[in-house]
């Protein structure tokens, strides 16, 4: 068993996805976007006793620590997870499509926290100011 997938097993055992869900304050649906499942597979997986074949495993034990490193370099750069919000809510808030949302990012207009594997952020206080820009 690899290291990648023994931690993952252990993030589904312990619960430890469901707190990184809460941490990111992400419901469910988002967070298995990220994970790239569906949210009933996702949901399982938070409530435990699923058998998890070993190349899921490795997939969640490996977001989970990327999700971690992101979440650590925040920490030191003192930019707490509640003053953002995923690009793809972000779109739904505005009205605007990811790709429009995403061009304003590259051309420097919209300001945004790329975290990764958690993909990009944008800061809720700037939302106002974006809806102006778009």
């Amino acid at each position: 068993m690899s290291d990648w997938e023994e931690l993952g097993r252990k993030v589904v055992a312990d619960g430890d996805l469901t707190r990184l869900r809460k941490t990111l304050g992400l419901n469910r649906s988002s967070m298995s976007e990220l994970l790239q499942t569906s949210v009933v597979t996702y949901t399982q997986w938070e409530y435990g006793g699923v058998r998890l074949w070993p190349t899921t495993a490795e997939r969640i034990g490996r977001f989970y620590h990327l999700a971690h490193n992101h979440l650590d370099l925040l920490n030191e750069a003192g930019i707490p997870m509640s003053e953002l919000i995923p690009l793809h809510h972000a779109t739904r808030t505005l009205g605007v499509s990811q790709g429009l949302l995403l061009k304003r990012y590259r051309e420097g207009v919209v300001d945004a926290e790329d975290l990764g594997i958690l993909g990009l952020w944008l800061y809720k206080e700037d939302l106002e100011r974006i809806r102006d820009v778009l």
